[in-house]
């Protein structure tokens, strides 16, 4: 972990892994008045949220709200998404609380599995989602399998 003028850099993003860079943003603490948010970056690999959060996003993450919120929502847009350190890397997307267990729900159109961790020796919520950057078409947005080349034609 490095601490650096800006905030805390907990893993330094790659185009292979579905990592995450995690940076405190100076204007959002300076507009709030308080240093509850970072960003996350999404990894170009990482498909779990897919269609919603899309490989490559930039997520702003609100580190005051690390508690799973269940059942007060009523669409996929409205559940919360949290930003979770699982020591071995990081997640983003929908979580909730099995027991001792910290579950992953990635989004049916991914096709990834449910993935479960125990708390808190084996995961921390590191906050809540409060907002998406993302790319709306070009590279990242192809689905599964397909290339650019087959995309264009």
């Amino acid at each position: 972990m490095v601490e650096s003028g800006q905030g805390v850099e907990l893993m330094q993003a790659r185009h292979d892994a579905p990592v995450f860079n995690v940076r405190q943003p100076a204007d959002v603490e300076n507009k709030v008045g308080h240093g509850h948010h970072i960003y996350g970056y999404i990894g170009i690999s990482d498909r779990r949220m897919m269609p919603i959060l899309r490989p490559g996003s930039i997520v702003l993450v609100d580190t005051s709200k690390n508690k799973v919120e269940d059942g007060y929502w009523t669409t996929e847009h409205d559940r919360p998404m949290y930003f979770v350190d699982v020591r071995a890397g990081y997640r983003c997307g929908w979580f909730h609380q099995d027991g001792g267990k910290l579950v992953m729900q990635p989004h049916p159109l991914s096709h990834c599995l449910p993935e479960a961790w125990r708390t808190p020796d084996e995961a921390e919520i590191i906050g809540q989602v409060a907002g998406i950057v993302t790319r709306l078409n070009g590279w990242g947005c192809t689905a599964r399998g397909e290339s650019l080349e087959e995309r264009e034609d």
